[in-house]
């Protein structure tokens, strides 16, 4: 009688282990989501500010109209800089 209980026993502690291993192999498994954030950041372009070269992504540029081409800038104080070193060449704005 006590034979059976300890084989009884061992066989439920060896089904509660092949399924605790077993889980824990199929979450290992499973490959991690990738967040909308990154999912928008990995398909954006970047472009160089024209004044600094300053690589920015699109959506963070501030763009201005010069001559008829939307040219992109890191902020406004390059956008301002670039229009002023054009002036002082003699170039329209």
């Amino acid at each position: 009688m006590i034979l059976i209980r300890l084989i009884i026993t061992i066989a439920l502690f060896y089904l509660i282990y092949r399924v605790i291993v077993t889980f824990l192999a199929h979450k290992e498994n499973q490959e991690p989501k990738v967040t909308s954030r990154n999912a928008g950041l990995a398909q954006e372009d970047l472009l160089e500010d024209p004044h600094c070269h300053t690589y920015i992504p699109q959506s963070q540029a501030v763009q201005d109209t010069i001559d008829g081409k939307i040219i992109y800038f890191c902020s406004r104080r390059c956008c301002e800089e670039y229009k002023e070193s054009l002036r002082n060449r003699g170039q329209t704005v």
